[in-house]
């Protein structure tokens, strides 16, 4: 078997791996808006918690740049997301720096990579490892 087979074997599941990922993100999402008290879609946090995903940890100056809104606005969407256990406060630095991590996300993208790194079966990885560069380099 050559190497571009390997390969390509090792990328079948990923379609699916992707879809499933997918679906329990909405999952996610869907729970942390019933937490939220269904907020109403042009609500800052309802974006938030549609753009989350993309940034699982910031402060309230990314949360006003993501959202598009002013800081005050941002902030309020954060620390409504902390009130009902969405968002977590975390310090990054000093005291002052404070920023907000998405758990569960947090856990479904550690889950979400276990699954797509434990071998199909013994002894075979669900996708090839990179080669190193010692393999790489030539004489």
């Amino acid at each position: 078997m050559t190497a571009a087979d390997r390969a390509f074997r090792g990328l079948d599941g990923a379609p699916g791996f992707a879809v499933g990922l997918g679906g329990r993100l909405l999952a996610l999402e869907a729970r942390w808006r019933e937490r939220a008290g269904r907020p109403r879609r042009t609500s800052a946090t309802q974006k938030l918690i549609e753009r989350i995903p993309a940034r699982p940890i910031l402060d309230i100056n990314a949360a006003s740049e993501l959202l598009e809104v002013s800081y005050p606005q941002a902030r309020i969407a954060v620390l409504r997301l902390e009130e009902t256990g969405v968002l977590r406060p975390v310090t990054i630095g000093r005291k002052r720096n404070r920023a907000w991590e998405a758990p569960d996300l947090l856990d479904l993208l550690d889950e979400f990579e276990f699954e797509a790194l434990t071998p199909a079966r013994y002894g075979e990885p669900r996708r090839p490892f990179p080669r190193s560069r010692s393999e790489t380099a030539g004489p």
